[in-house]
């Protein structure tokens, strides 16, 4: 690497990590979601404006940073899901992650194939990088509420799960398969990124397991360690990375519970560096898609992504969750599904799924990157702030 590279990757990240904590204490204080914040950082630190972060010199870091800080954030997320909820709430989950996310993604498909004019395999693509959820930003949200915890599980849950299956998704459909073959190879990527992540959780949870007093803090290496195998091995045998990387995460996470029962101390030191591992990755992925976008492409693209986040919130959610009526044993009343439409927040995979697209040229980039901002700034600025009202004007409080 040149000096004159290596010298703009030193600037860059000191000027993305002190703006960056300025924001956070600013989100704090302003009580919007940080990511908000990054996104426009990026615009602004870009190549357009102050031409500090360029994400073009360094293209393969740039992608490596934003792929394995979306596998992190899967990872954690998966580690902080409790178990007993999960299984009382198993299978509306399941329906949310799977068939909510095919619903999204044609729905949202249709909208982007009039909107933008693109073939059909396009249109689902866009379809697909939309359909996650962020428990990045629904967890503080939903932590606020008091609503019943059944109804917080399954939406913290489906948060997680659908990250994986979308990201999923949208790698099959940016290989350019039909709908057909996506869909076998989207099961047999689903189900090979299920072992190997499971395989990996199972060492993990064990190898936690006996550690000693002294060395508890080696499970923050020990965690990174076992996200990077997951992910890195189900990629190399084009498995679902993001759904390994996922349930390692859930399957270790009884070790962490079980320590936090027994040595609280630990455990807030692993979940303090989890805290700042996840600020960083969400400031990176945010800053380099911000520095990733052109202010003139997005006013062009502006109206028909906007077009596509009102048919993501108006349209696919409610038809989304009215799919949760088929698990019986859930017994979900009006107001909760009417609750669950309006919770959808857009965050760090779509970002990173665009920001990937972006650092690799790809024809559909503008589109897809148009469709995330907008539907990152309707999502987290009108849906977020507005969700404790609704839940009041539904009844649902305690």
């Amino acid at each position: 690497m040149p000096a004159s590279q290596s010298l703009q990757l030193i600037l860059g990240l000191g000027a993305m990590l002190l703006a960056g904590a300025g924001l956070a204490i600013l989100a704090e204080r302003w009580h919007v979601p940080d990511i908000v914040l990054f996104l426009l950082l990026g615009i602004v630190l870009g190549p357009t404006i102050l031409n500090i972060v360029r994400p073009a010199v360094l293209p393969a870091l740039a992608e490596g940073a934003v792929l394995l800080g979306a596998a992190y954030l899967l990872f954690e997320g998966g580690r902080s899901l409790d178990a007993k909820e999960l299984r009382a709430g198993w299978r509306g989950t399941v329906i949310l992650a799977t068939l909510g996310v095919l619903v999204t993604t044609g729905v949202v498909g249709a909208m982007a194939h009039l909107a933008f004019g693109l073939d059909l395999g396009q249109s689902l693509l866009i379809g697909a990088v939309l359909a996650p959820t962020d428990p990045a930003a629904i967890v503080p949200i939903l932590a606020a509420l008091p609503v019943a915890q059944r109804l917080k599980a399954l939406l913290v849950s489906e948060s997680a799960a659908n990250d994986a299956t979308g990201a999923a998704l949208a790698v099959v459909l940016a290989g350019g398969l039909s709908i057909g073959s996506g869909l076998l190879t989207l099961a047999w990527n689903l189900i090979l990124g299920l072992a190997i992540g499971g395989v990996v959780g199972l060492l993990l949870h064990e190898l936690e397991g006996r550690l000693k007093a002294p060395h508890q803090s080696l499970r923050t290496m020990l965690a990174l360690a076992a996200l990077i195998t997951a992910y890195a091995a189900a990629t190399l045998i084009s498995a679902s990375g993001f759904l390994a990387a996922f349930i390692a995460g859930l399957l270790a996470g009884r070790s962490h519970r079980r320590l936090r029962r027994q040595d609280p101390v630990a455990a807030s030191f692993y979940e303090y560096s989890a805290g700042i591992f996840g600020r960083l990755v969400r400031l990176t992925v945010f800053t380099v898609l911000g520095a990733s976008l052109v202010p003139s492409v997005l006013w062009r693209l502006g109206l028909p992504a906007l077009l596509v986040t009102l048919a993501l919130v108006v349209v696919a959610r409610p038809l989304t969750v009215l799919l949760l009526p088929l698990d019986r044993k859930g017994r979900y009343r009006w107001p909760e599904l009417a609750l669950a439409a309006w919770v959808r927040e857009t965050g760090v995979v779509p970002g990173a799924l665009a920001a990937l697209l972006l650092a690799q040229h790809a024809p559909l980039a503008p589109e897809v990157a148009a469709c995330v901002f907008a539907a990152v700034l309707v999502t987290l600025l009108v849906q977020a702030p507005t969700t404790q009202y609704l839940a009041r004007r539904l009844g649902l409080l305690h």
